[in-house]
């Protein structure tokens, strides 16, 4: 059965229903005003003034029949009520007209269509999709749960995937294949896993550029701290400045801080070595900016220099007043004082030892060592020589 008959189906039914609850108001209605216009009806007095001139009439024409008199009475009072009975239906029946005229049966067919529709369950299958208006159909998408829709397409989505592309979860959004879009924008940290590839240029003054820039920067440069840089060799302009064996001769200034073993190291001009070592027109200075001499050396405030004194002469010394002890082994072995003394304290000559004492030693010497009287007096040495072991020899008796 298509939609159209069982539409007119249900609205015959409830024009039926409507037809005959009106026929049968109407009816009530009717019996009702009837019943009321009987009952107000005054027929005593409506047949007296329709039968007297008749009575009076036939009273005069005809012999008085009582018999006659009554039957006529009737017969009229019969015709009466029938003529009444017939304008009042005539009556009620325009009254009807009025009220069922008056009567819109519009809502009550709507309301009746619409409770009926409401409460009706169609059978299964029961409605053709061509029987459906869809000009106007709409469908709101809270009415749409589960399924899978074939080639679904919208204003903004064109389906054309065989299978499952997209996930679509609480925690996180699952795409299968490669993302290709004209542009990219992330809110938040971003973490990928795999290679990335960027076919195409960034733009050097956008924020992930300068982000991405001062963090390989960073982590460069600790590298380098910690590691130092890891190449065969460096090379700038298509030349090669460092490799693992030299520095290009190109390169003329630095500023070097630190170095291993140096190897045939020529310097041009003033240098410096950590603030200490001045080399500068065939002067050097240690400790000083300013050397006097072929070599300067200042300790705090002593200054000892070596420099040419004469032709085939050196000097090595100090040119200030200070005293200078010669030494070895942190001894003082020779001193030279600024009065122009000398004091050696194991003068040896050759293999024998010179030395002073103020009497005939008592020590176990050797052979051939001399020693000074340093108190000289008449009659007493000059000195003493070992002859071995604690045998000791006066020479050169001093006379007056």
């Amino acid at each position: 059965m298509q939609i159209g008959d069982q539409l007119n189906t249900i609205v015959q039914s409830i024009v039926d229903d409507i037809k005959a609850k009106v026929d049968a108001d109407l009816a009530s209605t009717i019996a009702d005003q009837i019943t009321q216009a009987i009952a107000a009806y005054d027929f005593d007095s409506t047949l007296a003034e329709l039968a007297s001139p008749s009575i009076a009439k036939k009273i005069a024409e005809f012999p008085l029949d009582t018999a006659h008199i009554n039957a006529e009475i009737g017969r009229i009072g019969t015709a009466a009520v029938t003529n009444l009975k017939d304008t009042i239906a005539a009556q009620v029946a325009v009254a009807a007209k009025e009220y069922v005229d008056g009567i819109d049966v519009v809502p009550l067919i709507n309301s009746a269509l619409t409770a009926y529709i409401t409460s009706t369950k169609f059978p299964k299958n029961s409605i053709a999709a061509s029987a459906i208006d869809f000009d106007n159909f709409i469908l709101s998408g809270d009415q749409v749960r589960g399924g899978i829709i074939a080639e679904f397409g919208s204003t903004g989505i064109d389906d054309r995937a065989t299978q499952c592309q997209l996930t679509v979860l609480d925690n996180a959004v699952v795409i299968e294949q490669t993302v290709v879009a004209t542009g990219l924008q992330i809110k938040g940290s971003a973490k990928i896993e795999g290679d990335l590839a960027i076919d195409g240029e960034l733009a050097a003054d956008s924020n992930a550029v300068k982000v991405l820039t001062k963090s390989i920067s960073d982590t460069t440069l600790a590298n380098i701290a910690e590691a130092g840089v890891v190449a065969p060799k460096l090379v700038f302009d298509n030349k090669t400045i460092i490799d693992d064996k030299e520095i290009a001769p190109t390169v003329l200034k630095s500023n070097l801080r630190k170095v291993g073993t140096l190897e045939d190291l020529q310097t041009r001009g003033e240098t410096l070595l950590d603030n200490t070592l001045y080399v500068s027109q065939k002067r050097v200075g240690v400790n000083t900016l300013e050397p006097s001499y072929a070599l300067t050396v200042w300790d705090d405030d002593i200054e000892v220099a070596v420099n040419k004194v004469g032709k085939g002469r050196a000097f090595i010394g100090s040119h200030r007043p200070v005293n200078i002890t010669l030494g070895a082994a942190g001894k003082d072995n020779i001193s030279l004082d600024i009065d122009g003394s000398v004091t050696i304290n194991d003068l040896r000559l050759g293999a024998l030892p010179l030395s002073t004492a103020s009497a005939e030693p008592n020590w176990a010497g050797r052979a051939g060592e001399i020693v000074f009287n340093d108190s000289p007096k008449i009659g007493q040495p000059i000195g003493w020589v070992c002859l071995e072991g604690h045998r000791w020899a006066k020479f050169g008796i001093i006379l007056e």
